[in-house]
């Protein structure tokens, strides 16, 4: 750094004073006089001094630690989540109103929803249930190709006015070709069934010319031993995985059925007023007895005439202890209050068509009588000949919703032979054999 000259001569004055004269320096400096009264001579004339070099810097300091951070501060309350929207699950205003029908891909595994309405459909087709004559209820179609063989359960659900009947077909504008038709009495229509992988044709069709809103739920399962259903490779299945019941519990083969005929028939004694329930299943039973179907009533009336089911069938010889009126049932649960059909629907092995029918010869107590001079035979001939002694008989019909009822009068002592059987031969086995809950009371 350059140093002020002025500055510099300034502060050596004292050093020169004594027999110097005053310094100048680019212009006057004014001293006190000095305390002699000689007067001095000039001041010699000189440059200042040559500035110093500026000192070397010193090292910098040792950085200190860093401060501790703070803590962070306490997040906030996450936002609320907006409503759902609103809506009604599954596919809307499905259904073709002619074949080939409203196509849709089924997986094994998954679930159809589909809803519809036939209101503004034309009356195209018609089944063997229902009153579905065509141009009388209005009818839509699907085309369901299922992906692979399953248990498939049909639901078909109809709220309104709607009184719904269902069916299936292989081929769709070939009633030839139906598979099932379901007319119920409730506003539900449930089937359960094997289905093989393919295509086939749903159709929802309206009762008595009724039309309307209604949803179908179309649900495949994977195949398995106890769902109910006889799927390939199984020879029976009556809804569990149990034996000695009628199926083996892996549901490989039929297992041998008792009480199967008149000679084996299990024998109950029935006192007055004391309800007894005889549970078990035809699963594994044979066909040993027909019955004649123009001295049954179907849901009162007699029917119109004799024909053989060819069916499962099982034996019970009923004893009563007193004299009086015999009261017989068939299609409710363990209690006889509720009809299995309306609670559980056809996915329960106690919901099939059923036939109730009873024999009895006056005075006679063996079995002798149980086979009423019938034939038998397997196939049965043309010929066939049906019960002699037939005395009360309640059919099933086509609609396994209905319950079977007889009453008769009894005397006390002597044997009459009631049978549980099917209404007619299901190739997949499924409604002509099953459980059931025969229930007996007397009243004297």
């Amino acid at each position: 750094m350059m140093i002020n000259r002025c500055l510099f001569a300034a502060g050596v004055v004292s050093l020169l004073y004594l027999g110097m004269g005053p310094i100048a320096c680019g212009g006057k400096v004014n001293v006190n006089p000095p305390i002699t009264s000689a007067t001095g001579g000039a001041g010699g004339t000189g440059d200042g001094g040559t500035a110093g070099d500026g000192g070397t810097a010193g090292d910098g300091g040792t950085a200190g630690p860093g401060g501790t951070g703070g803590d962070g501060g306490t997040a906030g309350p996450g936002g609320t989540g907006g409503d759902g929207g609103t809506g009604a699950g599954g596919t809307m205003n499905s259904g073709a109103d002619l074949c080939p029908g409203d196509p849709f891909d089924l997986a094994v595994g998954s679930t159809l929803m589909l809803q519809g309405d036939t209101t503004m459909a034309n009356g195209d087709y018609s089944d063997f249930c229902g009153n579905t004559t065509p141009g009388s209820g209005n009818d839509l179609v699907y085309a369901v190709n299922l992906q692979g063989a399953a248990t498939v359960t049909y639901t078909l659900s109809a709220p309104g006015i709607l009184d719904p009947v269902m069916y299936a077909r292989t081929t769709c504008d070939d009633s030839g070709t139906t598979t099932w038709c379901r007319d119920f009495s409730a506003s539900t229509r449930i089937n359960k069934r094997h289905v093989d992988a393919g295509t086939h044709f749903v159709f929802v069709d309206g009762n008595a010319g009724t039309s309307g809103e209604y949803t179908l739920t179309i649900a495949a399962a994977a195949p398995a031993c106890g769902d109910g259903i006889i799927n390939t490779g199984e020879a029976c299945d009556d809804g569990n995985t149990m034996g000695g019941d009628g199926c083996a519990g892996d549901c490989s083969m039929v297992e041998a059925g008792a009480n199967d005929s008149c000679s084996d028939a299990a024998e109950n004694f029935i006192n007055p007023n004391l309800q007894i329930v005889m549970s078990g299943s035809t699963v594994g039973n044979t066909h040993q007895h027909t019955f004649d179907e123009a001295k049954c009533t179907v849901g009162g009336q007699m029917a119109s005439s004799p024909v053989d089911n060819g069916a499962p069938d099982k034996v019970f010889r009923l004893v009563p202890t007193a004299d009086g009126t015999m009261n017989l049932t068939l299609g409710f649960d363990a209690t006889g209050m509720d009809a299995i059909c309306d609670t559980n629907g056809f996915n329960d092995p106690g919901c099939w068509d059923r036939v109730l029918h009873v024999r009895h010869t006056q005075g006679s107590l063996g079995p002798a009588i149980c086979g009423g001079g019938e034939d038998i035979s397997d196939p049965l001939p043309a010929n066939w000949t049906v019960p002699t002694n037939q005395i009360a008989c309640d059919i099933f019909g086509v609609d396994p919703g209905y319950t079977q009822a007889v009453s008769f009068a009894v005397q006390n002592g002597e044997s009459y032979y009631v049978f549980v059987s099917g209404y007619y031969i299901d190739p997949g086995m499924k409604f002509d054999r099953g459980s059931y809950n025969l229930i007996a009371n007397l009243t004297p």
